[in-house]
């Protein structure tokens, strides 16, 4: 039940929000790269379709259940890849191509000294 916000603005570019589990999230940020949000619940991505405009912190859904995250514990994936990731079929357990992806770490790092207490 956690709120998952949009780490970048850009445009939707796959989104399903019809999903009854698993839900996920595609934005081409406004950077070139490509974020991508799973394991959220099911109708919780219902405002989010192909073509809309996201705003950076904008909320996109929120954490699902274990049944969601495929039986294991709730979380949320997220994933970034430069802008080649898009001529790829969707992710899916294995990337098409690792060296596509970029390790968001250090900026989950540098963005939780900003968070509230």
């Amino acid at each position: 039940g956690t709120q998952v916000v949009a780490a970048v603005g850009g445009k939707v570019i796959n989104s399903n929000p019809e999903c009854s589990s698993d839900c996920s999230v595609t934005i081409k940020g406004t950077d070139g790269n490509i974020y991508y949000y799973d394991h959220m619940g099911g109708g919780t991505t219902k405002t989010i379709k192909k073509g809309d405009t996201i705003e950076p912190g904008q909320k996109l859904g929120l954490v699902g259940t274990a049944q969601d995250a495929e039986n294991t514990s709730p979380h949320l994936h997220f994933d970034i890849f430069n802008s080649s990731w898009e001529y790829h079929p969707a992710c899916g357990r294995v990337c098409p191509n690792k060296a596509d992806m970029i390790d968001p770490q250090p900026w989950l790092l540098d963005a939780y000294k900003y968070l509230p207490e």
